[in-house]
């Protein structure tokens, strides 16, 4: 995250780009094209300095791992993500995205939930003891 200061600076300068394009009167669409993509950034750039600005870890459709235990055994099943909010994202209840979405708080990744495959075989292995059964 940008502190402050920084952002507060980034904003001064992509202000100055935007009236410099501006007072140029684009003329070829390269010219406008840049004028949007200045104006863009100074959006995203204002959010993040009013705390309105979220980046979720993941987006809708990614495969994400899940990790659970019972009786001693170790199972793992990829899910699908089919939302995502300030909060967490959302998996399906039924694999073919039907039943209720049920909400996974982000503080769950790197715990119970993995955004890879590779970072849930990290965590398996840091694992002691069980039987590990994947219901891929």
């Amino acid at each position: 995250m940008m502190t402050k200061e920084r952002l507060m600076l980034s904003i001064e300068t992509v202000e100055e780009n935007i009236r410099i394009l501006e007072s140029e009167e684009p003329q070829d669409a390269g010219a406008y094209l840049q004028l949007e993509h200045e104006k863009h950034i100074l959006e995203l750039l204002e959010a993040e300095a009013q705390g309105r600005l979220f980046i979720s870890p993941c987006k809708i459709g990614d495969e994400v791992w899940c990790i659970t235990r019972d009786e001693g055994a170790v199972y793992i099943d990829p899910e699908r993500v089919v939302d995502v909010s300030t909060k967490g994202f959302y998996i399906s209840e039924i694999p073919d995205g039907t039943g209720c979405d049920i909400l996974v708080p982000y503080e769950e990744i790197g715990k119970s939930f993995f955004l890879t495959r590779e970072l849930l075989e990290e965590a398996l292995g840091e694992l002691d003891g069980g039987e590990t059964n994947e219901s891929i």
